[in-house]
């Protein structure tokens, strides 16, 4: 069967102290999702729920960039596209 808490190796029981709790994912594109961590997979996929997308543009050419954000909800990120992952402080 699974393994009791006591079992678990020293990896798992320091994941498990930041779940339910938000995180802040930097993507390889350059996009940042933000949600409430649930889940990470066998394959180490993240899953992420009421999560808000930002993504910057239009920089190119010197100008300013703009932020563009939306509501993704509930979200699965392939470990392939994080670049960054950061347990943000529950006020």
């Amino acid at each position: 069967m699974g393994a009791t808490v006591a079992e678990a190796p020293a990896a798992v029981l320091e994941l498990r102290k930041h779940l339910d709790a938000p995180l802040r994912v930097g993507l390889a594109d350059g996009r940042v999702v933000v949600g409430t961590f649930v889940c990470l997979d066998k394959q180490r996929n993240l899953l992420l729920v009421d999560a808000l997308e930002w993504r910057w543009f239009g920089a190119a050419g010197g100008g300013a960039a703009e932020r563009a954000q939306r509501h993704l909800g509930v979200v699965l990120v392939p470990r392939k596209w994080v670049e960054s992952c950061h347990a943000l402080e529950v006020a």
